[in-house]
């Protein structure tokens, strides 16, 4: 028998899944511009750093659009896994976007981990099939 540990969300995943429910419950509509990171803060009772990561998770799952020195804002359409829904269910169209933020297993480290890897190869390959045209 073995024993497999539990996996917990971490603080940022559970503020995104909380940040996308209210989008899709209508809080947020698209187009519109989220509270102040202060102020959202302060109404999730959560920390700003967390608030930050989450908010950078659900601008990389396409949810958010962030604007530097203007604030966060909710995009007209956003794309992503469904939570709750299987890959297949989520290929039929079923849920909304706006459902998809909350549940992806990534970071947005892990995202950017995996770019450092991907990038600078694809760059080289580019560079090396390059042609003066």
């Amino acid at each position: 028998m073995s024993i497999q540990p539990i996996r917990a969300p971490r603080l940022h995943e559970r503020i995104a899944q909380e940040i996308a429910q209210l989008i899709v419950a209508g809080t947020f509509k698209p187009g519109t511009r989220l509270p102040a990171e202060r102020q959202l803060a302060q109404s999730l009772k959560v920390s700003r750093s967390s608030l930050r990561e989450a908010l950078s998770a659900l601008e990389l799952r396409g949810l958010l659009e962030i604007r530097l020195g203007s604030g966060a804002y909710v995009r007209r359409r956003a794309t992503g896994p469904v939570p709750g829904r299987s890959a297949d269910e989520a290929a039929d169209g079923c849920g909304t976007p706006a459902e998809a933020a909350a549940e992806s297993e990534l970071s947005p480290f892990d995202v950017l981990r995996a770019r450092r890897i991907v990038e600078p190869e694809a760059a080289a390959l580019a560079a090396r099939q390059a042609t003066p045209a």
